[in-house]
């Protein structure tokens, strides 16, 4: 839940609250009563277009986060299940009137030629409210463990993504896990802080891992603050 001011037909403060059933609420945090002028009567489906192969097929399961009049929810994809999975893409909602302004696919830059789904957001975000980005930690591709049918790198997959919460549009991203076959989503949420690395205070997104490694990453470029080395 997170406080923002501005949404109409409500006292403040306002609370935005996403469900399992894939609902994006905007709720008067005095009375608990829906915000009417937030899209259909307080609430708005937080997944417009997704296709599931069943009911239940995707959810969402952290908090929504909210910057620059902007309420951006993820989602929870069935995991492991099949090549066409439903797509893992981000939405950012207009914090006034729940109208989508965009949507953020990770795999959109993989480019042609790949066969698969989520990539998806199911951990917490983070925001920088004075940069006006929000930090995203993506998953794998679908299906986890086999890549054959998604040639690359898998795009934004398996990465710490940092976009303009305004727009939706990429300011840096930094993989973790290149062609992703080991499940090896980025499972936490991003952690924002000062690091004095060389003696040189740098504001940094650090990034812990399923493998056990953390990253540490200049929050305006992404460029690691601690080298990195890629051994093959």
């Amino acid at each position: 839940w997170k406080r923002v001011t501005g949404v109409q037909t409500c006292a403040l403060p306002i609370l935005f609250m996403a469900t399992n059933d894939r609902r994006l609420f905007a709720l008067d945090a005095a009375t608990g009563k829906a915000c009417a002028g937030f899209g259909r009567e307080g609430a708005v489906d937080a997944m417009p277009g997704a296709v599931l192969a069943r009911p239940g097929g995707a959810q969402i399961t952290s908090a929504p986060v909210v910057v620059a009049g902007v309420v951006i929810t993820g989602s929870s994809i069935d995991d492991n299940q099949r090549v066409h999975e439903t797509s893992g893409a981000v939405r950012g909602f207009d914090a006034v009137t729940g109208a989508l302004r965009w949507t953020f696919d990770p795999l959109a830059a993989a480019g042609p030629g790949v066969a698969a789904g989520a990539a998806n957001v199911w951990a917490p975000m983070s925001v920088d409210e004075a940069r006006g980005l929000v930090f995203l930690p993506t998953s794998s591709p679908s299906p986890d463990f086999h890549g054959a049918a998604r040639p690359g790198n898998g795009g934004h997959a398996n990465s710490v993504v940092a976009l303009k919460a305004a727009t939706g549009e990429v300011a840096w991203a930094f993989q973790t896990t290149h062609h992703d076959v080991w499940d090896y989503d980025v499972p936490a949420q991003p952690t924002l802080g000062v690091v004095p690395y060389g003696g040189i205070p740098r504001a940094a997104v650090i990034q812990t891992t399923k493998q056990g490694l953390v990253f540490t990453l200049d929050r305006d470029t992404g460029k690691p603050v601690i080298p990195v080395t890629e051994r093959g």
